[in-house]
């Protein structure tokens, strides 16, 4: 039998690397609990109490509460397009209520507010209709 072969450097590198894969599929790939844990998301609370008033004019309050506000950057407030058209952002703001003149009369229109957390996640949020 010739082993001549195996005696050049570039088929011993190939041997290696095949030991190499060999070993790995033997020994495994690290358990998970090795690993970097991932980070725990919370989602903001989901306010409540969403009321839309008429000030004058076309001066509105938006106003809402939300129940722990210690996971909440700030909320947002979206005229709703009810199907036709998309949703759009009115404002942010990091209060739990905010005046607003729309410059128009918004009577009818409906309205959404949502909390979105420090991490970025934007939660649910309850529909109000302009008076």
């Amino acid at each position: 039998m010739d082993f001549s072969r195996w005696s050049s450097p570039a088929s011993l590198r190939a041997a290696a690397l095949t030991l190499a894969f060999i070993s790995l599929g033997t020994l495994g790939c690290p358990e998970q609990e090795n690993l970097p844990a991932a980070p725990d998301l919370v989602a903001p609370p989901t306010p409540s109490d969403f009321v839309i008033t008429l000030m004058s004019g076309t001066q509105y309050n938006f106003a809402w509460a939300v129940s722990d506000p210690t996971n909440v950057d700030r909320y947002r407030v979206y005229l709703l397009g009810g199907g036709f058209v998309p949703d759009e952002l009115l404002f942010e703001t990091t209060l739990t209520s905010d005046q607003h003149d729309a410059g128009i009369s918004l009577r009818g229109l409906q309205f959404a507010v949502t909390a979105v957390s420090p991490d970025g996640i934007e939660g649910d949020g309850p529909v109000a209709t302009a008076p």
